[in-house]
């Protein structure tokens, strides 16, 4: 054996000494862990990392402390106690070796995921208009970590101009909108998106190991062992997942759904948060705006199924941004829209902030009832409305041959979306179902109804107000029928029929159910009468008469609001007895202030008696009437007693009273402190004039026995 066939035992020793020192991993913490980092508050801190297998650990936060060990495969994790909101604090970790992180705060921590539209950052070249933003971004105590970040240092970072460029766009404007409704209290954004990507990519290996097709993909679950599995555990409240666009160009638009509801639970199980609250971004449009009904789009079917999730699963909600888009391009520049939107779902549906509209309104169901498709919808603590203060428009619908038609009509009636087909035999109703959609649709709270694709059911059982077995509808102080299955809201204004500023008529109590009153108009084409109102805003607006309608035929007016006619024929149908009331609504836009509301008969039938005018939206009350520049009460002409009472109305010189009968009769009355005597006049119907020296100034219609 020669000399140098055998290392000295002094090598041998120091070599094992080396590779002894080699087996003793450094202690550290996972990348997510870092300086100015944000830490979930009000439930239990989770830390953890890796060092030496039986390597005892210990951390401390401020005054908490909690105590580990790592295990055989190196890895450790220990559980802060939960903490409210503070800081900023060091945080130590003691092991081995030291690690010391400065600026520690506790707050509100979220995680954002998905692909480019979460990925895109803000000084992305294609949004030009986030410059501002950018200039005016110092907020320390907004805070984010983006765990790709390419030729970066993976590190917190508090929002300033010069750190907020590399920060997700949509999670920038999520962020903001939190820490406006904190008081002092610090908001984490931990980004893990990357564009491009499909939703089977992020996918959990538990849950692509238990599917036998998703076990044979090489892409399923590849994004989530690159960049989920880093912060998996990390304390957060919730998740904001955008994604959906790369499935649309791909045959898996189909399983969308599928896939959707194995990601949920899968991370919740990771996370061991089993309740922990998702926040579904809608997919936006891309493309040219829709020209015909009947588009086929994948688009529309990965919205559908984020919305078949949301509103099944526990815990998720969907903020829908359908009008949010571009044409060429996914990356849409409406950043701002699409973080407030989350923002409102986090604040109203994770915190529970009252008195706050946060979702889009969702379709309840949809069922013929005689020549009309009525849908019903849920407009989540809002009402709907148009933008255009129109019609609603991008609905479809087809029978059982799936050939998509326009409606023909749509109209809105409360909280119901009112449609007519020449669709023979209707079996389904559509929304907004196309790349960039047709729609006009609206939350009075700005927020967009969401797209839907429904079969038509049937009828809802009816609880009306004749009696149900349910009996939950009732009418409501304006006449309207409102509750179980109506599709209606009540009015929250309303203004006595007998408190018109002019009108064509009387006003009589001789038949049950009215309010103290009514107005009987004259029986002639342009019969009519106005009032004068008062709104405290500007905006669309539900107005409702309830009336009674005892003759054969529909009654047939115009309405104007402030000299402009909103609707040239609204139709007051027979309600077959003047002593059985309902209600006619017409949707008008009202100004801020003073409003005149006007009725026009367009039959020499004249109007239905009028008991109340009415608006289902709150903010609007009686105004005085105009007369010679000067405000004053209007209406009061009513009978009493055989007079006619006068009210205050005013008239120049000259004032005469004049009836007129049917065979052309005609008799002058004397008028006294604003009454006129009609006990005199003889049997028939009489038509009484008010008139002065400009000519006729009010016109009453009088049947006597």
């Amino acid at each position: 054996m020669g000399r140098g066939m055998f290392p000295s035992v002094g090598k041998l020793v120091l070599a094992a000494l080396f590779l002894g020192q080699m087996a003793q991993a450094n202690l550290a913490t996972g990348k997510v862990f870092g300086n100015h980092m944000v830490l979930q508050r009000d439930v239990p801190i989770p830390v953890f990392g890796t060092g030496t297998a039986g390597e005892a650990v210990t951390v401390t936060l401020g005054s908490a402390t909690a105590q580990g060990t790592t295990d055989a495969r190196g890895s450790w994790k220990v559980s802060l106690p939960a903490m409210p909101a503070g800081g900023p604090y060091s945080m130590k970790i003691q092991g081995a070796n030291a690690i010391t992180y400065s600026d520690v705060t506790v707050g509100e921590v979220w995680h954002c995921a998905g692909q480019s539209n979460m990925d895109t950052r803000m000084n992305y070249s294609e949004y030009p208009n986030l410059a501002d933003s950018i200039k005016t971004a110092k907020y320390p105590n907004l805070r984010y970590i983006t765990m790709r970040q390419p030729g970066q240092s993976i590190q917190w970072q508090q929002v300033s101009p010069a750190t907020v460029g590399s920060m997700t766009a949509t999670g920038y404007f999520f962020g903001r909108h939190l820490l406006d409704r904190l008081d002092g209290v610090a908001v984490g954004i931990v980004n893990t998106s990357v564009g491009g990507t499909i939703i089977e990519s992020w996918l959990d290996p538990a849950t692509v190991a238990a599917d036998p097709i998703l076990k044979t993909d090489a892409t399923a679950g590849a994004m989530y062992k690159e960049w989920i599995l880093p912060v998996e555990g990390f304390g957060v409240r919730g998740t904001v997942w955008l994604q959906g666009e790369n499935n649309t160009s791909s045959a898996l638009f189909r399983t969308y759904g599928d896939r959707l509801q194995k990601l949920i639970p899968g991370w919740r199980q990771a996370w061991g948060q089993p309740d922990m609250p998702f926040l579904v971004a809608g997919l936006c449009h891309k493309g040219g705006i829709q020209t015909a009904a009947g588009e086929n789009s994948n688009q529309a079917a990965i919205r559908e199924s984020q919305r078949g999730v949301t509103d099944t699963m526990r815990s998720t909600w969907l903020s829908v941004l359908v009008d949010l888009g571009e044409d060429g391009t996914w990356h849409y520049s409406q950043k701002p829209q699409a973080g407030a939107r989350l923002g409102l779902l986090a604040r109203g549906a994770v915190w529970g902030e009252k008195n706050l509209v946060f979702e889009s309104p969702r379709p309840i169901s949809a069922w013929k009832r005689d020549a009309e498709i009525l849908v019903a919808f849920d407009p989540r603590g809002s009402r709907l409305k148009t933008s255009s203060g129109g019609t609603p428009t991008g609905f479809e619908v087809a029978g059982a041959d799936g050939v998509w038609r326009w409606a023909t009509r749509t109209s809105l009636r409360g909280d119901t979306v009112v449609l007519t087909t020449d669709v023979v035999h209707p079996t389904q109703v559509r929304h907004a179902w196309a790349n960039h959609p047709i729609r006009d649709l609206w939350s009075e709270a700005g927020l967009p109804a969401t797209p839907f694709r429904m079969e038509l059911s049937g009828p809802p059982i009816s609880v009306d107000c004749h009696g149900t077995p349910e009996g939950q509808a009732a009418i409501d102080s304006c006449g309207r029928c409102v509750g179980g299955s109506t599709g209606l809201a009540a009015c929250s204004s309303w203004l006595e029929a007998e408190e018109f500023c002019s009108a064509e008529g009387i006003v009589e109590s001789i038949h049950v159910g009215s309010h103290g009153g009514y107005l009987n108009l004259a029986n002639a084409p342009g019969a009519g009468a106005t009032w004068v109102l008062r709104a405290e805003r500007k905006g669309p607006f539900h107005l409702v008469f309830r009336n009674a309608n005892g003759g054969v035929a529909d009654r047939e007016a115009s309405v104007s609001v402030n000299e402009q006619v909103v609707a040239t024929s609204v139709s007051f149908p027979s309600t077959g007895a003047w002593t059985s009331w309902s209600t006619v609504e017409v949707p008008v836009v009202l100004s801020a202030g003073r409003n005149t509301i006007s009725i026009l008969s367009r039959t020499s039938e004249g109007v239905a008696n009028l008991d109340r005018i009415g608006f289902v939206e709150p903010g609007v009350i009686a105004a005085g009437c105009m007369a010679n520049g000067r405000s004053r009460r209007g209406g009061g002409t009513r009978i009493d007693g055989g007079m006619l009472v006068l009210g205050d109305h005013s008239f120049s010189s000259g004032l005469v009273a004049r009836a007129t009968d049917l065979r052309g009769r005609t008799e002058e009355m004397p008028i006294r402190q604003g009454r006129v005597d009609l006990r005199s006049l003889g049997e028939g119907v009489w038509v009484v004039e008010i008139r002065d020296d400009s000519g006729p100034r009010l016109r009453t219609l009088q049947v006597r026995p």
